[in-house]
């Protein structure tokens, strides 16, 4: 829920519909921020908000950003009556993940330096996305296949002869031991993939060794 409502909050601030859609923000200007940081500019506009994406979360003008969306999602909080009322810590690092996306979109759109120096056309720049769009709906629909794939994986290290494994102390599974479930690796049974699954999940992870 908590999630839904950043998404609708920077959904109305940033007019976007979709996170796709940020890749047209205009980032804020380079002087302005110099100015808020090493001297006494006057910081972010409030009714036109406009990241640094040239920075992470923790530069004093993103982070001023997102005390000031922080500020507007709890007042919703207020006005909305949500069932829930959270932390400004837990509201966040929510804010802040939504950032990074945010910011990962919108790099991810600027043109990249080609050979000799010369920079992507916007043709170019459009036919790379859609190739990596492409490239990304093909590992979605391989997800399942890769995730029972890899838990299968995940199960061969933790049961396979260590040292480390020692550590683990027999009480400190919360329902069953993984021993006694694991498939054989040649089997993928969806259900007996899934209750793998379900028994790896049960492992308190902070027992399990560093690899």
């Amino acid at each position: 829920m908590e999630q839904g409502k950043v998404q609708l909050l920077l959904k109305d601030i940033f007019t976007i519909s979709q996170d796709a859609d940020f890749i047209v923000h205009q980032p804020a200007i380079h002087e302005d921020v110099y100015s808020y940081k090493y001297e006494d500019g006057p910081g972010p506009d409030t009714k036109n908000l406009a990241f640094d994406l040239t920075h992470g979360s923790s530069m004093p003008w993103n982070a001023r950003i997102l005390n000031i969306l922080l500020e507007q999602l709890q007042r919703r909080n207020v006005e909305e009556q949500w069932l829930m009322r959270r932390s400004d810590g837990y509201y966040k690092v929510i804010l802040e993940d939504h950032y990074k996306q945010l910011q990962t979109t919108w790099r991810a759109a600027q043109p990249k330096v080609m050979a000799k120096g010369i920079l992507e056309t916007a043709a170019e720049v459009e036919e790379r996305l859609i190739t990596k769009r492409d490239e990304n709906l093909k590992l979605d629909a391989r997800l399942p296949e890769l995730y029972n794939a890899g838990y299968l994986q995940l199960g061969e290290i933790l049961l396979s002869p260590s040292p480390a494994m020692s550590v683990i102390p027999d009480n400190q599974h919360k329902h069953t031991k993984l021993g006694n479930t694991m498939p054989h690796p040649n089997y993928t049974s969806s259900a007996t993939s899934e209750n793998f699954v379900l028994t790896v999940l049960n492992v308190e992870l902070e027992y399990l060794p560093h690899f």
